[in-house]
């Protein structure tokens, strides 16, 4: 999952001189532009089939939603494996977002506890044993200011994004390594206009089957200027034969589960919509709603609707796009749900500003249900990652956090993490 996307938005809304029209967190350029224009029904097909578009979802009652269970109401006795984000040399590893497929190794970032003022320590991206706690490390970012936006792997393939500057993500570096060689080469870069990086966000990488889709600028995206967003690529990667296919321009890539891809349209007059494609057979569907966040597994989709405050499910794109809500909190309390994840028995999503706790939602079981944390002072997600369900606590007190927050170091977590297999499709006794 790609954590950044609310940075990107407003490096966007600042790089083309938008208004703030709808509170958005992806899709970057459907809902930059769409949410200050009407929205469009189709989009320009090139020669393809007309893509099938939805109907905006009128508001939801809450009433008929989802249970709420909790995980021993939902799951029994369930074996949890702890791993904790302090490695042995004294630094840090984070990342709960990505798994091998085999479930055996976390995927993420080593960097130094005083990593916002670091100046010296390199970051590593590397892969996380969770049961005997070995690390192996691939790859030494660009700068100790360096950041990991946007992580993907199949299993064979590993692709990621390093980002130099945080304040616009514009000077990035696309990688890709071959997990069984080690080799790692350059996938993709910033354009550059007079030795700086060129205004425009970037997208993914996503990682699926042997191919790799993201989003590039090849040129500026320019202050005001609707028809720079022509720069804006979608592209594809056979990763067997380094072939490179353009899937769409002025677009911007949300999600890439084989054999479907997600992205936002932009049309001349900036509209927008969500074009959603499988490469095998070339169905196309398009999602006329504004959600703040879409991810696909295979032929599901999840999201978040244009407010953050309804967790919505797609069983299956290529049959209907028509979303079924399956939680919601009060949009009376001004807040938003963050961050959402999806396998094929959950959907995880951050909790909100009332809920402390931990939620997911059970696909087997239909209901929702809190995940256990003895320790967190503020909102917590879970993430829903290959046969992983993982989510995090403090492994230090408020107070000593406290401390270490005036220090300028992060806090010390610990992860826990179930493997789905174990799970049982009904609650007990049911």
């Amino acid at each position: 999952m790609n954590r950044n996307a609310l940075r990107k938005v407003r490096a966007l809304r600042q790089a083309i001189a938008l208004p703030q029209c709808v509170a958005t967190l992806s899709l970057i350029f459907v809902f930059v532009l769409a949410g200050c224009t009407a929205p469009v029904t189709k989009s320009e097909t090139n020669g393809r089939s007309t893509p099938t578009a939805s109907t905006p979802s009128p508001p939801i009652s809450t009433s008929n939603l989802a249970p709420t269970l909790t995980m021993a109401q939902a799951w029994g006795n369930v074996t949890i494996t702890q791993v904790p984000s302090l490695l042995p040399n004294g630094e840090l590893f984070s990342g709960t977002e990505n798994a091998t497929p085999d479930g055996q190794w976390l995927i993420g970032e080593v960097e130094p506890r005083n990593q916002l003022n670091n100046q010296t320590i390199y970051p590593q991206i590397a892969l996380y044993n969770i049961h005997t706690l070995q690390l192996r490390v691939i790859s030494t970012l660009r700068s100790p200011q360096s950041r990991i936006d946007g992580l993907s792997t199949d299993g064979r393939w590993l692709a990621w994004t390093d980002a130099v500057d945080p304040a616009t993500l514009y000077d990035w570096v696309m990688y890709v390594c071959d997990l069984q060689t080690g080799a790692v080469r350059v996938l993709a870069t910033a354009a550059h206009v007079n030795g700086q990086a060129a205004p425009g966000p970037h997208g993914g990488p996503y990682v699926s089957n042997g191919y790799v889709i993201w989003t590039e600028s090849t040129a500026p995206v320019q202050q005001g200027d609707l028809n720079s967003l022509k720069n804006e690529l979608v592209q594809e990667e056979n990763l067997a034969t380094g072939v490179i296919t353009t899937l769409a321009q002025s677009a911007f890539v949300e999600s890439f589960s084989w054999p479907w891809v997600a992205w936002g349209q932009i049309n001349a007059t900036g509209g927008g919509a969500v074009d959603l494609r499988n490469l095998v057979t070339q169905q196309r569907q398009q999602l006329n709603d504004e959600p703040s966040t879409l991810i696909l597994d295979g032929a599901t989709a999840a999201l978040q609707d244009s407010t953050g405050v309804e967790v919505e499910l797609i069983p299956n794109v290529a049959q209907s796009i028509t979303p079924q809500v399956v939680f919601a909190i009060n949009p009376a309390d001004n807040i938003q749900l963050g961050y959402m994840t999806l396998n094929d028995r959950f959907v995880a999503w951050r909790g909100d500003a009332t809920v402390l706790t931990p939620l997911v939602y059970d696909r087997a079981q239909h209901v929702t249900v809190t995940l256990p944390t003895t320790n967190a002072p503020q909102p917590l997600e879970a993430d829903a990652v290959g046969p992983l369900l993982i989510w995090s606590d403090l492994a230090e007190t408020e107070a000593q956090k406290q401390i270490d927050d005036q220090n300028g170091l992060s806090s010390l977590v610990m992860m826990y993490i179930v493997n789905v297999s174990q799970l049982p499709t009904k609650a007990p006794g049911a």
